[in-house]
Parts: C-alpha cells; sequence; structure tokens
C-alpha cells in the first residue's frame, strides 16, 4: 500500500515504547469506532486494567507533546491529530481481506455495470459510495491525454460533420465540428488519412502541436478547407467545457457526517474546489505513476487541507499486459474513517474494475465475465417478433471481402471517386472501372459466411423480419435471403446499371471489352457513357424507395441489430436508431466500439460469425 508523502518530523514507531505504542493505538481505534474523544478510563479498560489511568494519562500527556495527540478541551479526551492518524495507518493498521459479502458486492457490480469504461466507472464509482457510505471519485485520462487509435470525418449535412476519435483503449468519442460554406467531400476524407498516417499511437495534444508546428512552417502539405476541418475535429478542450473524465458521486453521504455547520460548509466548499479545478485531477494522477492504494489525510494535501477531509484511491490497472492504468477509483470522506474496512474495498474495486476491462477487450462482450455473449444475444432473438438486422462490411470480412474505414482498408489506399468526378470526367470512370475489376476479384471468389447463413436462418423463423444492408457484395441473396426480406441501402456490386435510365448490364459483358482495352461501356438502352457498378457512390443521392422500406421496417420491428457496422455512415446509420426510439430493443454486435454502443440494451464485441452462429444455433 502507498501513501501520500507526509511530515518527516512524525516520531517514527523506533522512538515511542512498547506501552506507548499500545496506548497510542488504543486511543485511535477508539475514535476511529466511536468518533469521540477518548478517555484514560476507556484505554484502561481496552488494556484489562493493567494500567492504571494515571499512567496512561502520562503517556498521552507525552503523545500530545509529540503532535500525535490533542485534546479538543481542557476536560476532555484525546483525539488522534492528522499526523497521528498518519502514524497509525503507515505503522499499526491491520489492513486484511476484505469480507466475502462486501467483495461479492464489487464483483456484481463490475458485472452489472454499462457497455463502455465511462459506464463501467460512473456505475461502479456508485455503487463504491453505497458501500463505504462516502463520496465516491473516478478519474479517467482525457481524450486529449490518451492515444489516438483512428480518427475519421463523417458529413452529417452541408454544414456539420461528426468527427469520430477512437483511442488505444477502444474508447469511442463524438465531436460534433461546424463546416465551412461549401467544403467539398475530398476535404473530409483528406483530413482523416491525414491523421491516420501520421498520428496513430499519439495523444490529441501531440497532435495538436505537431499539426500547428506543420502549418506553421507551411509542411502540412493541405489545402485551406481540410488544415480549417482538422483545426477544428482536434480543437483541445478549455477548463470552461468542464471536466468529462472526473466523475464525483455521493457527495450528500459525506455531509451527512459532519455535525458542524462550519465543518459542513468546509466540505460543501471541498466538493465546489473539486468539480471548477485541476488540484484534485493533478493529484490523482500523481497515484497513476504506480499501483497500490494511496491514502491522503487533511493537511498533507492542500486541497483537504480547511475541509479535514481523507482520500483513498487507487489507480485501474491493465490486467492484460497493456501500457498503463486506465484510470483511477477511491473515496472521499472525513479523516474518521473505517480505514481497515475501506482501504480493501477500493483495492478491490479497482482491481476488478481493471479485470473487466481487460476481460471486455479480450473477449469481446461489454457485459463482463458472466453469461457469454451468443447466450445473451441468444435471449435477445428469442424473445423478439420483428427483427431488423443492419450490416455493415464488418459481417463480409470473414468471407475475405475488405472493408472500407479501417485502418488499412480500401480507403486507405485509394480515395473514393465521388460522383459527380464519375459523370465529369472519362478518366474517372476509367478508373473506376479498373478499381472495380480489382475488387471484383475479392467479391467475385466470396461465399457466404457463417454469420451469413445465420441471418438467413433467422429471416427463414421470422418471415415478418428484414435485412437492411449497407454492404453491396451480393452475400445475403447468395446464403438465401428473399429479396422480399433484404433492403439494400448501398446497392449491389454484382452487376451494373445505367445512371440515366436505370437499365441492367451484366459485368461479365462489359469486362469483356474492357480487359481487351479499357473501353468503357455505354448503355445499350440509351446511349448513355454513364453506366457504373449498381452501387451509391459518394455525392449520389440514396435510393428513395431503399430508404423508405428501411425506415418502414425500423418503425415496425421489437429488436434491432446492427452487425459488422461502424455505424458512422449517415443517413444509413440513422436507421436502427430510428427502431431504438420507436420502442424496440437494440443490441449491437460488431469487432470494435461503435458510437451508437451507449444507447444499445446489448453490447458484444467479438468475432460475428462465431458469436451470431452460437447464438442462433448453426454450424
Amino acid at each position: 500500500m502507498q501513501k501520500a508523502t507526509r511530515d518527516e518530523s512524525i516520531s517514527p514507531l523506533s522512538e515511542l515504547d512498547e506501552r506507548s505504542q499500545e496506548i497510542f493505538r488504543q486511543v485511535v481505534e477508539s475514535y476511529l469506532e466511536g468518533g469521540a474523544p477518548v478517555g484514560s478510563q476507556t484505554v484502561a479498560k481496552e488494556l484489562n486494567g493493567t494500567l492504571s489511568p494515571a499512567s496512561i494519562r502520562a503517556v498521552m500527556a507525552e503523545l500530545e507533546g509529540l503532535g500525535l495527540l490533542y485534546a479538543p478541551h481542557v476536560s476532555a479526551g484525546r483525539l488522534p491529530t492528522e499526523r497521528g492518524l498518519r502514524l497509525f495507518i503507515d505503522g499499526f493498521l491491520k489492513v486484511g481481506e476484505l469480507p466475502v459479502s462486501d467483495s461479492s458486492r464489487i464483483e456484481a457490480l463490475c458485472a452489472g455495470a454499462g457497455r463502455n469504461l465511462r459506464e463501467v466507472l460512473r456505475e461502479v464509482g456508485e455503487g463504491l459510495s453505497g458501500l463505504s457510505q462516502c463520496a465516491s471519485l473516478v478519474i479517467t485520462p482525457t481524450q486529449e491525454q490518451r492515444a489516438i487509435k483512428h480518427i475519421e470525418f463523417v458529413r452529417l449535412d452541408p454544414g456539420r460533420a461528426l468527427v469520430v476519435i477512437v483511442d488505444t483503449h477502444d474508447l469511442v468519442e463524438n465531436r460534433l465540428i461546424d463546416l465551412p460554406p461549401g467544403l467539398p467531400a475530398h476535404a473530409l476524407i483528406e483530413a482523416s488519412n491525414y491523421l491516420n498516417d501520421r498520428f496513430a499511437g499519439r495523444s490529441l495534444e501531440d497532435a495538436s502541436r505537431a499539426i500547428e508546428a506543420d502549418m506553421t512552417v507551411d509542411q502540412a502539405d493541405l489545402d485551406a478547407e481540410t488544415q480549417r476541418v482538422i483545426e477544428a475535429g482536434l480543437a483541445v478542450r478549455t477548463a470552461a467545457d468542464g471536466d468529462p473524465s472526473l466523475i464525483l458521486t455521493g457527495r450528500a453521504r459525506t455531509l451527512e457526517g459532519v455535525q458542524e455547520r462550519a465543518a459542513m460548509e468546509r466540505v460543501r466548499l471541498l466538493f465546489e474546489a473539486i468539480e471548477r479545478g485541476r488540484t484534485l485531477r493533478r493529484l490523482l494522477e500523481s497515484t497513476l505513476d504506480g499501483s497500490g492504494v494511496h491514502v491522503f489525510i487533511g493537511a498533507e494535501t492542500e486541497l483537504f487541507a480547511l475541509s479535514g477531509c481523507s482520500m483513498i484511491v487507487a489507480p485501474i490497472m491493465q490486467h492484460d499486459g497493456g501500457t498503463g492504468p486506465l484510470g483511477a477509483i477511491g473515496v472521499i470522506g472525513p479523516t474518521r474513517l473505517n480505514y481497515a474496512r475501506i482501504i480493501p474495498m477500493v483495492d478491490n474495486t479497482a482491481r476488478a474494475v481493471g479485470r473487466l476491462l481487460a476481460w471486455t477487450m479480450k473477449n469481446g462482450t461489454a457485459t463482463g465475465p458472466g453469461p457469454d455473449s451468443a447466450t445473451l444475444l441468444q435471449s435477445e432473438l428469442d424473445s423478439a417478433g420483428r427483427i431488423l438486422i443492419f450490416t455493415g462490411a464488418g459481417i463480409s470480412t470473414e468471407s475475405g471481402i475488405p472493408d472500407f474505414r479501417s485502418p488499412g482498408g480500401v480507403w486507405d489506399r485509394n480515395q473514393p471517386i465521388l460522383f459527380d468526378d464519375f459523370l465529369r470526367s472519362e478518366a474517372m470512370r476509367r478508373e473506376s472501372w479498373r478499381r472495380k475489376r480489382e475488387t471484383d476479384r475479392s467479391i467475385g471468389q466470396a461465399t457466404p459466411n457463417r454469420g451469413h447463413r445465420a441471418i438467413a436462418e433467422l429471416m427463414r423463423r421470422h418471415s415478418a423480419s428484414v435485412v437492411v444492408t449497407q454492404n453491396v457484395d451480393g452475400l445475403h441473396q447468395a446464403s438465401g435471403v428473399s429479396a422480399e426480406q433484404l433492403v439494400e441501402l448501398h446497392g449491389n456490386a454484382t452487376y451494373a446499371a445505367c445512371c440515366d435510365c436505370g437499365l441492367r448490364h451484366e459485368l461479365e459483358d462489359i469486362f469483356r471489352e474492357f480487359d481487351r482495352d479499357e473501353t468503357l461501356p455505354t448503355c445499350r438502352g440509351c446511349d448513355s457513357p454513364y453506366v457504373k457498378s449498381a452501387t451509391i457512390s459518394f455525392g449520389q443521392p440514396m435510393p428513395v424507395e431503399a430508404m423508405r422500406r428501411a425506415e418502414e421496417a425500423a418503425r415496425a420491428c421489437d429488436l434491432a441489430i446492427p452487425i459488422g457496422s461502424s455505424l458512422v455512415v449517415y443517413p444509413a446509420a440513422d436507421v436502427p436508431l430510428m427502431a431504438k426510439q420507436h420502442g424496440a430493443r437494440y443490441a449491437i454486435l460488431n469487432r470494435e466500439p461503435t458510437p451508437q454502443d451507449g444507447y444499445a440494451d446489448l453490447v458484444v464485441h467479438g468475432e460475428i460469425g462465431s458469436v451470431l452462429g452460437d447464438a442462433v444455433g448453426i454450424d
């Protein structure tokens, strides 16, 4: 157990004889138990009469002279000073195992906690406050301090974009930014690629400083619009924005233990200082440098000097060989705390949260150790009548089809061709067909995987259910999902269509000509040169009928399950949320966290084919 830095003038135990140590220990233990000044008669009774009250009073006077005890009134007994409490905690306190009843309640709190790090810490903090009867506090590194894993800019409408920031702990933060008028679509893509290429693994603070330096010396190689997008997306919060990474609950419990009005006012001011200042953050961050429980008593720290409070806090360490603490958790209460009980309580809570988060990252379900994720998902499916399945690229990667948005995905290698560019430029149309030829080699060899087959089986069991897909690979049809139960929001890549008259063209006929001399197709019905893959390109309007059917299914279902979708592509990502808004249960199955995890009733992060196949009961 680690302690706060303390005044070296405190008398070490070696300077107290055995009798003085025993009397000191009895005074402090009696005070911590009863909360009142301790007299010589009380100590004599605890010592079974081995020392007379007069002898005890003489020793207590010596201890008072050493600054370890004090008398609040002339005729009163003695109380330990803050120095005395520090000496008692360091030298006398015996911290044993937490009672099974308390440890079981802590494990239960963690097992039933929320679906992301902040929810877990908030709910467990509330539970710790209830167990300890103190205020609880939790700190997590701010988004600016956490290392970036991936950043994406997603346009919501002409004037706004969503910045999706995923850190190396797979925590997701969304920021809404305003866009400059007339911003071209490529600026958002270039901003995402620039940040992911240069700053993955670095904090937002580091990235912001480096980008500012690059732009100052004109080395960023970005146009003015893209620079403005990056600056808005990486804007570091100021103190005025509040501190979303500090969670404080149960303040009333600490105030309940304060009797004097003046003392109550001091404690109230303490909590105000905590909420508006960074003193506590700096204090807590000092605990993240090591492991074990830290105890801060009263005037040992500036923050608690006037309030007469103590803080017991422990870092939440990663238990999977990770790179450092995920945060810290602790309690604030009066200096008269049951340290022997609360120190192991805080320690066990921090360890339990660490185990939970490590288990979640490894096994992919945010429900914690307990019922496996497939069983939980099966329960949701079995209780549903009309199901909306919403699929993204993640379900098809297990069939060997690369996704678009992940690091190393298609858009990391090639900038998407905008619909307007396809119409405007013959060169862009030719490049589009070159890429189509390349991607079709993987799509053409792909077959439905276990996840596709599980969805097809669900559609067979639930005839009123619907699959709404963002995918264009045709694997849902190949797995057996009927056209009546399938809505393709982004089209279908297994054939082509004329942009003018809509006539279908088979790819085999197009590639026969294109492979010979890159001859571009023309529509055999209207002679239009605008024949493209029957998919929705960037900047191309969404299909009206497909969106109508998707929204109709969302309003009618009683369970919506996005599967393998990053849920950042709008307006498609609004479809499952619409189901939630109309009262449906909401479960998310994806390998990575999504911006909508906080809205879901169940979140499972894992291999899609394995989890879904087990839940449905197919091989």
